[in-house]
């Protein structure tokens, strides 16, 4: 679903073209996961890069199209003429930005722009503001998934591990890792979603929002598979079920890995479910 053009230009004319008004609209279009058409985009961006921004208004902007998918360097570096550098040194722009150099990031060197994106990106990370080591939150679903994983199928797995990138900056922890070990072929991420990352208005069923769509795209970057368990699949009936559960997901992500129809596993009987109670 997406804005009509005939209904956006229409709408050009009741709107008001101020920029806090396009970064609420574009906010809005990023969080639901639901680009504009392209023409309404960039009349919407015409509009918003001609007048004077406030930093923390550029850096949604290009948070919110790396998220929409619609971001590219000509408009990243428009953006980023109006970011100060006062403005890097508050942690939620700097984050912003980075999340929007993620999006670009090359996917190779050899990638037509990867020295213009490094040189960028090497500017940013110099300016990346100290951080709080907090950790991430742990909720009771994360809690229950992983206890399966570990005592139910005896797998080593480790709870909110940051993804590094340049200088060790990390903008995303993975909630869950599955090492790789003896029936597992590579290092797994888990992300157990719980309803705050999902729409629930949808005739479908659930889907998520903006956001996840993008943290799951950037993290299939940089881990080699990645698991999502979404609550409303989570069966919730005792631990036996819930084992069954993960041992089918997990017994079908490995085979698409392996590329076979029977995996070989050493430590796990796949075969028989009750093995690893």
């Amino acid at each position: 679903m997406s804005l009509p053009d005939a209904a956006c230009d229409q709408l050009q004319d009741f709107l008001p073209h101020a920029a806090q008004d396009i970064e609420m609209l574009f906010l809005g279009y990023a969080w639901l996961g639901y680009p504009p058409r392209p023409h309404a985009r960039q009349t919407l961006m015409q509009h918003f890069l001609r007048q004077s921004l406030q930093g923390y208004q550029a850096a949604n902007m290009a948070w919110s199209l790396a998220v929409l998918g619609t971001l590219d360097m000509p408009a990243f570096r428009s953006l980023l003429t109006h970011i100060t550098q006062r403005d890097l040194g508050n942690t939620k722009i700097s984050r912003q930005l980075h999340f929007a150099a993620e999006f670009l990031r090359p996917q190779t060197g050899a990638d037509f722009g990867s020295e213009e994106w490094h040189q960028l990106a090497e500017k940013l990370h110099l300016s990346w503001p100290e951080l709080p080591t907090t950790e991430k939150p742990t909720r009771r679903f994360h809690t229950e998934v992983l206890a399966v994983l570990r005592e139910g199928l005896g797998l080593e797995c480790h709870k909110n591990v940051p993804i590094a990138r340049e200088h060790d900056h990390s903008l995303f922890s993975v909630d869950i890792l599955i090492a790789k070990q003896p029936g597992i072929p590579c290092d797994i991420a888990v992300e157990a979603d719980g309803p705050h990352v999902f729409m629930h208005n949808q005739p479908e069923g659930t889907r998520h929002l903006g956001p996840t769509m993008f943290r799951n795209a950037i993290l299939r970057r940089h881990v080699p598979c990645l698991l999502t368990i979404p609550y409303s699949e989570w069966p919730g009936q005792g631990f036996h079920v819930s084992t069954l559960y993960l041992q089918n997901k997990l017994r079908l992500e490995v085979q698409q890995l392996s590329g076979q129809d029977q995996p070989v596993v050493d430590s796990l009987d796949w075969s028989q479910p009750d093995a690893a109670l």
